[in-house]
Parts: structure tokens; C-alpha cells; sequence
């Protein structure tokens, strides 16, 4: 199965106000949760998920956000002052958490360039156990 095929699959959608988009793989290992932020798409593309075959054989639990609000995202807080998407996505994380009985502290919340800086803002915003946050290297 292709990466297209694979996102047609298994992307769901969660929220009331501002529904988002998403990807949850459940692990071995399901007391972990390692969420992925979305970077920026390259020009002229649709928002797309980031390291889904990176993370493919990681035994945690994995859950890829996707940002298609806006030409270029909304680094998944919210636009002109209204935080109605940070709201949903804020939801979907602590739903899928206790669902899977995961503590705040095994949340491993990552991303790179856009991705990181979300990955900065949930993780300190609401003291989830880790933060990976990197930037791309322009060439």
C-alpha cells in the first residue's frame, strides 16, 4: 500500500468547530504516545503528514496531525485571535489518552520547522513528558 493509499485509509477526523485531521497508529507499547506536528508544505502542494514511514516501526502509540488550515496552516492554534483548532486539537490528544490509558508524562509531542514550533507550544503549554522539536536544514 503507497503512502496515498494509506492516508485514504486511515484518516479520520475529529472535532465540532474546527475539524481535524488525522492519523492514529496504536503500538505494543501502549502506555507511550508519540504525537507528530505537521511541517510546512513544500510550495504549490497540499499540507501533508510528516514521518509516517520514519515512525512506521516505533512500538509506541502514534498519532500524525495534520494542518490544513489556511494557504500555509495555522501552526494548529487558531486564526484571527479565535483558538477553536488548538481547542480540537488539544481534544483529540486527551481523548486519545484516555482511551488508551496514557499518562500526560508518556506523551512525546515532535516536529520540525512549523511542526516544531507546535510541538514547543503543546508540549509546554500543556506539560506533556517530551518535546523533539528540529529544523530543516535549507540548501
Amino acid at each position: 500500500m503507497g503512502p496515498k493509499e494509506y492516508i485514504e485509509t486511515n484518516e479520520k477526523i475529529h472535532g465540532k468547530d474546527k475539524v481535524i485531521k488525522y492519523i492514529f497508529c496504536e503500538g505494543k507499547i501502549s502506555n507511550q504516545l508519540v504525537v507528530t506536528f505537521p511541517a510546512f508544505a513544500k510550495s504549490n502542494q497540499p499540507p501533508q503528514y510528516n514521518y509516517i514511514r520514519t515512525l512506521r516501526n516505533c512500538k509506541c502509540s502514534r498519532l500524525f496531525i495534520l494542518d490544513d488550515f489556511g494557504p500555509r496552516g495555522s501552526y494548529l492554534i487558531g486564526e484571527t485571535r479565535d483558538n477553536s483548532i488548538e481547542e480540537s486539537v488539544i481534544s483529540l490528544i486527551n481523548d486519545i489518552c484516555l482511551e488508551h490509558s496514557i499518562k500526560k508524562e508518556n506523551v512525546i509531542v515532535n516536529g520540525t520547522s512549523k511542526g516544531g514550533y507546535c510541538a514547543l507550544y503543546y508540549g509546554i503549554k500543556y506539560k506533556f513528558g517530551y518535546v523533539i522539536a528540529g529544523a530543516l536544514k535549507q540548501s
